[in-house]
């Protein structure tokens, strides 16, 4: 019974906190059986943040391939053709 509280809460609080843009990855997260006793509203307040810091490393990750991406492609293109 425990374990289904903890399941109710903690899907119910991904669900306030979900992102509104899809995001490309998984998340998985490992309660602690603290959380069938803390406050609601913290356990919302702690999702939604985790949901901010993946949001952040991933903008920051897809900005930092797309750069190396455009450098290697410009790279490519100033660098000679080798005769064959």
């Amino acid at each position: 019974m425990q374990r289904n509280r903890l399941k109710r809460r903690l899907r119910e609080a991904v669900r306030l906190s979900r992102p509104t843009l899809a995001l490309p990855v998984d998340v998985v997260i490992n309660p602690k059986k603290s959380l069938l006793v803390t406050d609601f509203a913290a356990v919302v307040k702690e999702v939604s943040r985790a949901f901010t810091v993946i949001e952040q490393k991933l903008v920051t990750n897809l900005g930092t391939a797309q750069k190396a991406d455009s450098s290697l492609k410009s790279a490519e293109a100033r660098s000679p053709k080798p005769d064959v």
